[in-house]
C-alpha cells in the first residue's frame, strides 16, 4: 500500500535536518531560522495526517463546499472508501481541504499516541511551531529575536521524540532482518539520513557553534593574515559585502568559494563582537594634478 503523503513528507523532513544541522553548526543566519521552521512545520503536518489516513480517519478532509450533485457524490464516495491511501491516489485532490494545523494540534495525543513522559515535550514543540512559523509568514520579526536558542533547543529535543514516533508508527520502511535494532540501523539505506537519533540538549550557543565552524575559522584566518585588507565603503556592512567577494576570488580555499555565505557570516561575527575595527587615514595623491586627499580606511580583525 502506498502512503500517498510521504513522499512529500520525506522532503520536507529531510530539508527541515538540513536546515537544523547547518545551524547546530554554527551557520544561524536568517535564511537557515527560517527554512528550518519552515520546513519542519511542513513535515510534522504532512506526517501527521498520514497517520491519519492510515487510520482511515476521515476527519482527515472536507470535501469543499458541497452543495452540487458532483460534490456530494464524491463526499459519499469518500466517507465509503475502504482505504483513504487508495481513494486519494486515484483522484483530483483539488476539490478537498485537509485538516488544519490547529486541528491537529488539539488532536495530537490521540494522533500521535504520545507516551505520558513525552506529552509536555510534544505539545511545547508544536506550540513553539506554530508561533514561530505563524510570525515567519504573517507579520514582522527581528532576525536578532526569531528562533532563539531556547527555542533552537525545544524543536531540537522535539524532533528526537518525533522522530521515534512516527517510526514507531510505520512511516519509514524498515528492513526485515534488522526489525528489532535500533531506529537508524534498521531503516534502509536511502531513508538513513532522515532518521534523526542525536542527542537531547540542555542548552545552545548560536556564538559557541559559530565560532568553532571550520568555515568562520578559515575566513578568520584569511583576515588576520591579509592586513593589508581595508575598506573604505560608506558602511560596514556594504564592506562585509565587498569583503564575502574579494574571499571568494582570492583565498584559494574551497570552504569560501560562496561570497554569500562569507557575507552572512561576516554579519554574524560582527553581531557577536568578534570583527574589530581599527581606523586608520592614507594621503592619496592624485597624479594628475598633484592634488592630496586624505581618505578614512578601515582595518578588520577577528578574534574568535
Amino acid at each position: 500500500m502506498k502512503q500517498i503523503l510521504l513522499d512529500n513528507a520525506y522532503e520536507a523532513w529531510a530539508k527541515a535536518i538540513y536546515y537544523h544541522n547547518e545551524i547546530e553548526n554554527g551557520l544561524s543566519f536568517f535564511s537557515n531560522k527560517k527554512g528550518f521552521v519552515s520546513s519542519l512545520h511542513n513535515a510534522v503536518e504532512l506526517f501527521m495526517k498520514q497517520i491519519m489516513i492510515d487510520n482511515n480517519d476521515y476527519t482527515v478532509a472536507n470535501v469543499r463546499k458541497p452543495y452540487s450533485k458532483e460534490k456530494m457524490q464524491l463526499m459519499k464516495a469518500y466517507l465509503n472508501a475502504e482505504n483513504l491511501n487508495a481513494f486519494f491516489e486515484k483522484i483530483d485532490t483539488s476539490s478537498f481541504e485537509s485538516i488544519d494545523y490547529n486541528q491537529l494540534f488539539e488532536r495530537r495525543y490521540e494522533i500521535l499516541a504520545i507516551l505520558e513522559e513525552n506529552k509536555s515535550l510534544i505539545t511545547e514543540g508544536l506550540k513553539t511551531l506554530k508561533k514561530l512559523r505563524n510570525d515567519g509568514v504573517h507579520f514582522y520579526i527581528n532576525p536578532k529575536n526569531y528562533l532563539v536558542e531556547k527555542d533552537f533547543c525545544l524543536l531540537h529535543n522535539f524532533m528526537i521524540i518525533f522522530f521515534e514516533h512516527i517510526f514507531n508508527k510505520g512511516l519509514f520502511k524498515k528492513q526485515p532482518w534488522r526489525f528489532q535494532q535500533e531506529p537508524k540501523e534498521s531503516l534502509f539505506d536511502f531513508q538513513k539520513e532522515l532518521a534523526f537519533t542525536k542527542c537531547a540538549l540542555k542548552t545552545f550557543s548560536y556564538e559557541k557553534a559559530l565560532k568553532h565552524n571550520t568555515i568562520v575559522i578559515a575566513i578568520a584566518n584569511y583576515i588576520n593574515n591579509n592586513t593589508d585588507l581595508v575598506s573604505c565603503a560608506y558602511s560596514l556592512r556594504e564592506s562585509f559585502y565587498e569583503l564575502g567577494w574579494y574571499i571568494k576570488r582570492y583565498s584559494k580555499v574551497r570552504d569560501l568559494d560562496n561570497a554569500n555565505t562569507n557575507y552572512k557570516i561576516l554579519l554574524l561575527l560582527e553581531e557577536y563582537g568578534a570583527i574589530k575595527k581599527d581606523n586608520k587615514s592614507e594621503v592619496e595623491y592624485n597624479h594628475y594634478n598633484d592634488d592630496a586627499e586624505t581618505i578614512e580606511l578601515t582595518v578588520l580583525h577577528v578574534q574568535l
